[in-house]
C-alpha cells in the first residue's frame, strides 16, 4: 500500500509540474523517454536553412532543388527490413489508417502540437483542416507504397515536403516557445519522437486491441516500426 501511495504521489507531482495551460514544456520524462528530450532545441537544419519561399505552403515549386543535398542515410539502417513492413503496412491499409487517426487525436491533447498548428493556420477553419490532413494521409499512403530508398521517388518526394510544412510552422510559432523556459523549439527532434512512437507503438497497440487483430509477430512488429 505504501509503494502504491508512493506512485500515486509521483504521478501527482509530475501532472502538475507539467500543466499545459502554463508552459509549453515538455514533461519532465525519466527512464526510456529522458534521451528525447535531448532534441528538444533540434529542428532540421537543412529545411530550416532553406529560403520560406521554399517551404511556404503557397509556393513549394524550388523544393526540387532542395533534393540534391540530403542528410546521409544512417547506419543502421535496413532496407530489406524497411520494404517488409511498408509490405505489412500496406497488407492492413484500412486498419492502419484508422489507428494512425486515433494516435492523430491523441496528440491534439498535447499543447506543443496543437498551439502550433492553431498558430501556423492549419486549424483557422474546417476546410483548411481537412485539406492538411487529406494531404497527410495521402503522403503516408506513398510512404507505405512507394520506394523509400530512392531519393528521386513519390514516397520520398512526400517526406521532403512535410518537412517543408514543418519547417514552415516552425519559424510561424518561433515566438510560442521560449529556450529559456525550457520549451525548445516548436516542432523540434523531441516532438518528432513523439510522432514516431504514436505512429508505431500506439497504433501497433490500438490495431491489436481495440480491432482484434491477432498480435503481430515480433519479426513483424520489428519491421513495421523500422518503416518509420
Amino acid at each position: 500500500m505504501a509503494v502504491i501511495l508512493a506512485t500515486e504521489s509521483s504521478v501527482s507531482q509530475l501532472i502538475k509540474e507539467w500543466d499545459q495551460r502554463e508552459s509549453l514544456r515538455p514533461p519532465s520524462y525519466r527512464g526510456a523517454m529522458r534521451p528525447m528530450l535531448e532534441g528538444l532545441s533540434r529542428g532540421d537544419e537543412l529545411a530550416d536553412a532553406l529560403p520560406e519561399a521554399a517551404v511556404s505552403p503557397c509556393w513549394r515549386k524550388t523544393l526540387a532543388t532542395w533534393t540534391a543535398e540530403q542528410n546521409s542515410e544512417p547506419e543502421w539502417v535496413d532496407w530489406d527490413l524497411v520494404r517488409r513492413g511498408q509490405e505489412l503496412w500496406g497488407r492492413h491499409l484500412g486498419r492502419a489508417f484508422v489507428a494512425l487517426t486515433a494516435a492523430l487525436l491523441q496528440g491534439f491533447t498535447i499543447a506543443r502540437f496543437a498551439e502550433v498548428l492553431r498558430h501556423a493556420g492549419y486549424a483557422q477553419s474546417p476546410w483548411t483542416s481537412c485539406k492538411r490532413y487529406s494531404s497527410t494521409a495521402f503522403f503516408i499512403s506513398d510512404w507505405f507504397r512507394y520506394p523509400l530508398d530512392d531519393p528521386q521517388s513519390v514516397a520520398r518526394q512526400g517526406i521532403y515536403a512535410v518537412r517543408a510544412m514543418h519547417s514552415f510552422a516552425r519559424r510561424r510559432s518561433r515566438k510560442l516557445f521560449s529556450m529559456d523556459r525550457g520549451e525548445g523549439l516548436a516542432l523540434s527532434q523531441y516532438d518528432l519522437g513523439e510522432v514516431l512512437l504514436g505512429f508505431t507503438a500506439v497504433c501497433l497497440f490500438f490495431m491489436e486491441t481495440e480491432m482484434g487483430m491477432p498480435r503481430f509477430s515480433r519479426q513483424d512488429r520489428e519491421a513495421m516500426v523500422h518503416t518509420w
